[in-house]
């Protein structure tokens, strides 16, 4: 094992003699995919519930979240050879759904994630232009659900006169696993990158939950809203949204400018 660790020092010390440093920043278009299961068991309960003449119900989420982000971190990075980044990517994404009941007045349901993605890829330069790398990291993804109440003349409320209507959070942590591929162009590097996140926590896991108020029913958000209508109890966690239900594979294809420390 020590054998190993001292090898890995000098092979960097070797890489770094003849790789350049490089600051890099950039944007990236990314896709997060997430379990779509129990969302779309509260829309076909939800449904269900309100069933009527003239209700418009909610459409199935979607297991695909995409969205815009940022990047910024170091490469090491030669004609030929090994080749090193550490990258840190934050991204946002999100999708809405909306119902209209029979009453005319209805529901908008907002979800939005915050992404943020600490990325570590080793791999190899071919010719100074293309390169493959095994990639592993951790990321963190704040999970909201924004449910408001919209009213037949449009106006929309936040407050609590509906129990369901609320702000609903949880985080999810994953340990990400994948591969990349790359191509540099003069300045410019474009990174192609697809890992699996592995949830952190499989036991005591969060729920997506409302922490500001107490509801006569439970503060998580439900799976099935027949059964958390029906209910009275202010926690019911066998009712629930846990945080590893946002967990899944993610892909990114971003477009990096590097810049260069130093000379060589």
């Amino acid at each position: 094992m020590k054998k190993l660790y001292y090898l890995s020092i000098l092979q960097f010390l070797f890489l770094s003699t003849f790789a350049q440093h490089h600051l890099i920043v950039g944007v990236n278009g990314t896709q997060h995919d997430i379990k779509t299961a129990k969302l779309n068991n509260f829309v076909s309960t939800f449904n269900s519930y309100y069933q009527a003449n003239g209700f418009v119900p909610l459409t199935d989420f979607s297991s695909k979240m995409r969205g815009l982000g940022f990047s910024t971190g170091y490469r090491l990075m030669g004609k030929e050879g090994f080749n090193l980044g550490m990258i840190y990517v934050f991204s946002k994404n999100g999708q809405d759904n909306s119902t209209t009941l029979a009453t005319k007045s209805g529901y908008d349901f907002n979800y939005r994630a915050k992404n943020h993605d600490f990325i570590f890829e080793l791999g190899y330069n071919i010719g100074g232009i293309f390169t493959i790398n095994g990639v592993f990291g951790m990321g963190i993804r704040g999970n909201d659900m924004e449910v408001w109440k919209v009213y037949a003349n449009g106006d929309r409320s936040f407050g609590y006169e509906n129990d369901i209507t609320g702000h609903y959070k949880t985080n999810s942590f994953t340990m990400d696993y994948g591969g990349s591929v790359g191509l540099k162009l003069w300045k410019f590097y474009v990174p192609i990158r697809v890992t699996y996140g592995s949830a952190l926590f499989n036991k005591g896991e969060s729920v997506l939950m409302d922490y500001s108020t107490n509801r006569y029913r439970s503060n998580e958000f439900p799976h099935d809203f027949k059964q958390w209508i029906g209910s009275n109890t202010t926690y019911d966690e066998t009712n629930s949204i846990g945080q590893n239900e946002f967990v899944g594979m993610k892909i990114s294809v971003g477009l990096e400018f590097m810049i260069p420390l130093g000379k060589k």
